[in-house]
């Protein structure tokens, strides 16, 4: 994908996200300005956790083949971006299964790694 592609959906995305988030045009345009000079100086941006947050909820709300969609507002977004080693990988997997399940008392809850770096072979983990 080239830049130009890469900030023309980023710009749709941080439109699209902020606009719902109730962010004045000002805080968006400066958003986009920041956007613009992270991906010509490497190529990729980084989400702030609002928008990493906002988007994971959106893509939730937005699947039509999940009845638990009706619950997108809900969804805890745990930022795992940080994590580097299998061992904290691991810990945060357990950490999500106890967390999530909360005792039977389900909480919707996704963590979010760094891009292509983790896969996770466990079926039940990822449904």
């Amino acid at each position: 994908m080239n830049l130009t592609n890469i900030l023309a959906e980023a710009k749709t995305f941080i439109n699209i996200c902020y606009q719902e988030l109730a962010s004045s045009e000002q805080i968006i345009e400066k958003r986009l300005l920041m956007i613009e000079e992270e991906i010509r100086k490497t190529g990729m941006f980084t989400h702030t956790y609002e928008e990493l947050a906002h988007g994971a909820r959106m893509a939730w709300r937005n699947s039509n083949r999940c009845i638990g969609r009706l619950f997108w507002e809900s969804m805890h977004v745990l930022d795992k971006r940080k994590l580097e080693t299998e061992e904290e990988i691991a810990n945060a997997l357990f950490f999500h299964l106890r967390y999530g399940t909360n005792g039977g008392r389900v909480i919707p809850t996704i963590n979010i790694f760094q891009p292509r770096q983790v896969r996770i072979w466990n079926h039940q983990l990822i449904r």
